[in-house]
């Protein structure tokens, strides 16, 4: 197998987790087991089962909500049955309370655990419970060492990989005006950065527009797109609200929290 050539249709920021999937099908090809990646975004997982469909005597089937931001792949012979994919996975539940707790406590109540963040999948808040996807190679680990987020104390229990969960995504909503939807400008908008700010931040390729890194400066945002900017958050472009006394763009955006 050539891995170079096929990793041609891949882009720069997934050759890296191309190769492990590379390495992953060759066992699977080679020794007959079953392998499973860790936590992908839609973008990468696009890319990634693209690659593993060029191996003819190998199948996939993918872990996670039905509306998961993050999947995990599970890769196997293809004369097997679809896998248990609790036996690689595991959905872990805390009840929420009356706990005033957001996503990035619970990133970063599992993160200063040590654990890689790829290990961990979506993580969903809703009224009632806190909720997040977990390889099984590391439950174990977190379930003994997680006690506590922020500052509550928390009790873990793992359920049904298939129970359904409500997504709510809480975010709180931004008037901007700006002279078009180049991703430049309603960066700076959204952030508060200068214009030369934004655009040495994409150059720099900390900016990712649905999942994706991109490095043009001009590309023009559409309604429901979401992008993201590393260390600074999330925001998904809301609705046009036409034109401004000045002519300038007037946009909705939901920053997600």
């Amino acid at each position: 197998m050539n891995k170079s050539k096929n990793l041609d249709h891949i882009s720069t920021e997934n050759k890296e987790i191309a190769r492990r999937v590379i390495d992953l099908c060759e066992i699977v090809s080679r020794t007959k087991s079953t392998e499973c990646t860790d936590f992908y975004n839609p973008f990468e997982v696009k890319e990634l089962t693209s690659l593993i469909n060029t191996y003819d005597t190998i199948s996939f089937s993918l872990i996670g909500n039905e509306d998961s931001e993050s999947k995990a792949i599970l890769i196997y012979p293809e004369y097997m049955d679809e896998l248990n994919p609790s036996d690689y996975v595991s959905l872990v539940k805390i009840d929420k309370k009356d706990y005033e707790i957001a996503h990035k406590d619970v990133l970063g109540s599992l993160l200063s655990l040590g654990i890689k963040r790829e290990k961990l999948g979506d993580i969903i808040i809703n009224d009632e419970a806190i909720y997040f996807y977990i390889r099984n190679e590391i439950l174990d680990y977190v379930l003994l060492n997680l006690e506590k987020i922020k500052n509550y104390g928390v009790e873990l229990e793992v359920i049904d990989l298939a129970t359904p969960i409500a997504r709510e995504i809480d975010y709180e909503e931004k008037l901007i005006t700006c002279a078009s939807a180049r991703l430049d400008l309603v960066l700076a908008n959204v952030y508060n950065l200068s214009r030369s700010d934004a655009k040495n931040a994409i150059e720099a390729g900390l900016v990712k527009v649905n999942y994706k890194v991109t490095y043009k400066i001009s590309e023009t945002l559409e309604v429901g797109d979401m992008v993201s900017m590393r260390r600074r958050g999330r925001f998904i472009v809301g609705d046009y609200l036409g034109l401004s006394k000045k002519d300038k763009l007037k946009l909705i955006i939901k920053i997600i929290k």
